[in-house]
């Protein structure tokens, strides 16, 4: 029965496709059939040892025979997982991978050029084997070791110890081997045509001997001038040899080894320096040359300078000052060492010159001079003095230092030096504020090519920066304008700025600095000129100058008057006045708008700048225009038309009679048309357009005369006849035209009609010589009245007796005080005098030692005190009262007094007591 049909999936034909079936060489394999998407393939020892094969593309699998001798081509199914060996159990193929056997190897390291290595091979070949170091590839070209296979032996003689490759191929000229295996061969790791040390005369050199393993007894390391040949005896086997160069031998020098045969393992030349000259002095931040000869120079590579108190070899990027190369004609015996900075010498130092990794003798070293480090002190500021120390090599004080921005360009200022030790103290001042490079060169005639001290800390000085001015000037502006001027620097917060029309000791308004580093300084001027533009510090100090700034244009007070019928001239008086400011000059109702100009001027710029002269249209309407240069109003100009003098009436006359005055008003008018000019103007507008003002007084009432008193008689005889005091009368009325009027008429003031009289004496000397006295004494009442009224207080205002003795001597009752002896008297004294008068006086006569007495006791039992006892003591006997003047006798001349005339002057004297 057909049951139908079973489809079987796995490979059905397996081909190899390329390459040789050799160990270690690739190989490709195509296997055809079904189903075999999902399944692997093996090779090696099916179901025990596999190595999985590559699929390339489609059907062809790539691999390298791991293992020399009889291999299998295996199939693992698909869904049998193909992990482990025994899933690979179908075999596909066998047969015999060719090639050598690693296996034959094992033993003992090879020794170089010491034992025979067995080497079994697989398969009909014709192999070529070689050993190369393992850092070095199997190529045919570095083929050196190689050896024909005889009787299956090989002998390879390696020259270097370590761990080799054994490179073969499968037959001689092929291009590329393969590794069989790595093997370790006994000895010195050089190889004999090596350079591996330059060394300088005289000095020692340390060999080290490297080598796989443990070095084999019996190697010993020598120096030779000499080839390395024969047998030396070992001494040992030694892992490092220090070997000395005999002193003064120059030349190549061979390392070599034997063990006990003698092997070149390298060679050492050895060199000297003769000489090593500057091509000038060694400057940090300039380039130098190096001249060099002596014996085994290798100038081939470059040499270094580098600090002395550091390795060739160990010294980095900042311990290295520069790197030379030679040029020109150079060979063992010297050339010239030209610097590879574009820089020059990068740091100053004690500097030794390395050729080849070594050191030139210290004979040979060089003294780099310069700037190493910097420190500031304090806070600079600009204007005052910076302090500053620099550290480095070989400073002297006639090195050179200053502050400069690059330390290019015309150098400013340099500053004081003092050497301290190997430090230099500097100070130098910088006008402006800023980051300023420390500048440093080694003397005033050698400062090309400057250098910056320590390029990464800069010198913040505090201040404006020196502002950028344009044609001279910080900042132009106009009249009406703010100068606005960019300020940088540095702490700008720290400074005040201002104008000066001079120099900067004449401070105006100041205004304080703004941000730190940029700021926008703005001032006002009002007067069109030159200005200083100033700062000083809070600190105070010397201000500093930035620059100039000109506010240009006309004084901004013009003001001027013209009339219509004249010509219209004006002087605009300034500064900086240009040549296009010439037709700039306009009347407008607004300067700010151009559309509102109605009239320009034509003017004429004077040679200093300093004045426009302009002329504008005689013809113009009348108005107040704003007087504009170009669009800033600078003044005013009034257009007058038509103005008259007006006069008032006349006023009334300043007399009634005889010649006066009288007044009128004068007013200078508008005559036009402009109502609102219809108001008194100046006297100036009306004379410039009239050629003299009307009077303003005229005279009045002329030829007419006034009432006046007159006197109709003579003057009478004096009366009294004699004596003083005598008078002389006349009469005088107001008249009009020789008519008596009435005396309210004659306004003015009547003329005396009385006049004195000279004195007539009354009687001859004769009878003018008579005196009457008359004498008597007072009672107690009245003597109490006298003292206590008349005497006391006069004492007390003509002697300033103390407030207290007057009250003391008034308190006291006068007749307790008197006795027999102590009398008052009262004297009266008339007499008669030339020019008729009498005079009568009055004297008062008491004991004044007995009063004082009688006061001083008083005054010492009240205890009053030594004061007022001298007050009373000062007294003594008193005029009372002025002379009384009488009048004349009834009787002219008869040269008497009566007894009622002495009784009329006592009642007087004693009423004068009483009250």
């Amino acid at each position: 029965t057909d049951w139908g049909t079973v489809e079987h999936t796995g490979p059905t034909e397996v081909v190899i496709t390329s390459g040789r079936l050799w160990v270690k060489h690739q190989t490709d394999v195509t296997v055809t059939g079904t189903g075999l998407h999902n399944s692997a393939i093996g090779f090696g020892k099916c179901g025990e040892k596999i190595q999985e094969l590559r699929l390339v593309f489609g059907n062809m699998w790539r691999f390298e025979p791991a293992e020399v001798g009889d291999q299998e081509l295996c199939y693992c199914p698909e869904g049998s997982g193909c992990r482990e060996a025994s899933d690979f159990s179908v075999v596909l193929w066998s047969g015999l991978v060719a090639g050598p056997v690693p296996s034959s190897l094992e033993g003992e390291p090879v020794r170089m050029m010491e034992k025979q290595m067995k080497i079994e091979v697989a398969g009909d070949l014709n192999p070529v084997f070689w050993l190369v170091p393992v850092d070095q590839q199997c190529r045919v070209e570095e083929l050196g070791d190689g050896v024909q296979l005889v009787d299956q032996h090989i002998r390879p003689i390696p020259s270097v110890g370590g761990l080799h490759h054994l490179c073969w191929c499968d037959r001689p000229g092929c291009n590329i081997g393969k590794v069989v295996t790595e093997i370790i061969v006994l000895g010195p790791e050089y190889a004999p045509t090596e350079v591996i040390k330059t060394e300088v005369l005289g000095n020692d050199i340390e060999v080290r001997i490297r080598g796989k393993a443990e070095l084999p007894d019996g190697v010993v390391a020598s120096l030779s001038y000499s080839e390395c040949t024969g047998t030396q005896d070992p001494g040992g086997p030694p892992q490092v040899a220090t070997l000395n160069l005999r002193a003064g031998a120059v030349g190549t020098v061979h390392l070599c080894w034997c063990a006990p045969q003698c092997a070149a393992a390298g060679v050492v030349k050895v060199w000297s320096v003769a000489t090593l000259t500057q091509s000038r002095t060694a400057i940090v931040g300039q380039r130098l040359s190096l001249d060099i000869t002596g014996e085994n120079l290798d100038m081939t590579a470059p040499a270094k300078l580098v600090l002395a108190s550091y390795d060739c070899n160990d010294a980095g990027d900042s311990e290295v000052a520069d790197v030379f190369s030679c040029v020109g004609e150079c060979s063992e015996t010297g050339g010239r060492l030209e610097s590879q900075s574009p820089f020059g010498l990068s740091v100053p130092g004690k500097m030794k010159l390395c050729v080849a990794g070594t050191a030139v003798p210290e004979s040979f070293h060089l003294d780099v001079a310069g700037p190493l480090s910097l420190e500031v002190t304090g806070s600079p500021r600009a204007g005052a003095l910076v302090e500053l120390t620099v550290e480095g090599n070989a400073l002297t004080d006639s090195n050179v230092v200053w502050l400069g921005i690059g330390c290019t360009g015309d150098r400013p200022p340099v500053g004081s030096i003092d050497k301290v030790f190997d430090n230099l103290l500097v100070k130098v001042s910088v006008p402006f504020g800023g980051q300023y490079t420390v500048c440093w060169c080694l003397a005033e005639d050698d400062c090309e090519a400057p250098v910056i001290v320590d390029v990464q800390s800069p010198v913040t000085v505090s201040g404006p920066r020196q502002p950028v001015a344009t044609d001279g000037y910080l900042h132009t502006g106009d009249v009406q304008e703010m100068f606005r001027i960019p300020i940088r620097g540095f702490f700008l917060k720290d400074w005040f700025f201002y104008l000066s029309s001079t120099t900067c000791d004449e401070a105006t308004d100041r205004v304080r600095g703004g941000h730190d580093t940029t700021w926008w300084l703005e001032l006002s001027a009002d007067f069109p000129q030159e200005y200083v533009v100033c700062a000083e510090h809070d600190e105070g100090g010397d201000p500093l100058e930035l620059g100039q700034a000109v506010l240009r244009g006309p004084r901004p007070d013009v003001d001027v008057q013209w009339w219509d019928s004249r010509a219209k001239e004006v002087v605009l008086a300034g500064t900086n006045f240009t040549q296009t400011d010439t037709d700039k000059v306009t009347l407008a109702t607004d300067c700010s708008d151009n559309t509102t100009v109605a009239f320009t001027g034509t003017c004429e710029r004077s040679s200093d700048e300093t004045e426009l002269s302009c002329s504008l249209p005689d013809k113009m309407p009348e108005g107040q225009w704003s007087m504009c240069w170009w669009d800033k109003t600078v003044g005013q100009a009034t257009v007058r038309v038509e103005a008259a003098f007006e006069t008032g009436p006349w006023g009334p006359c300043s007399t009634d009679c005889e010649k006066g005055e009288q007044n009128r008003t004068i007013s200078c008018r508008y005559k036009g048309i402009d109502p609102a000019w219809e108001e008194d103007l100046s006297e100036d507008y009306c004379l410039k357009l009239e050629e003299s003002k009307p009077a303003i007084v005229q005279a009045c009432n002329v030829g007419t005369t006034c009432p006046a008193w007159k006197a109709v008689d003579k003057w009478h005889s004096c009366q009294p006849s004699c004596g003083k005091d005598r008078t002389s009368k006349q009469i005088v009325q107001c008249m009009h035209e020789d008519v008596v009027i009435a005396e309210g008429n004659c306004t003015a003031e009547q003329p005396e009609n009385i006049e004195g009289c000279d004195s007539v004496p009354c009687c001859t000397p004769e009878t003018c010589s008579r005196t009457l006295k008359a004498s008597m004494a007072l009672s107690e009442e009245f003597t109490d009245q006298v003292l206590k009224n008349v005497l006391l207080p006069s004492l007390a205002v003509v002697l300033g007796v103390h407030t207290e003795a007057v009250k003391l001597l008034q308190g006291l009752r006068a007749r307790r005080l008197l006795d027999d002896h102590f009398e008052v008297h009262v004297e009266i004294s008339v007499q008669d005098t030339v020019d008729g008068t009498r005079v009568a006086k009055v004297f008062l006569d008491f004991p004044a030692e007995e009063y004082q007495a009688v006061a001083l006791a008083k005054a010492e039992e009240e205890g009053l005190g030594e004061e007022i006892e001298d007050k009373i003591a000062a007294m003594t006997t008193v005029v009372i009262g002025e002379p009384q003047v009488l009048p004349p006798t009834p009787k002219e001349g008869s040269g008497t007094t009566s007894i009622s005339t002495f009784v009329a002057v006592l009642a007087a004297f004693l009423r004068g007591v009483a009250y």
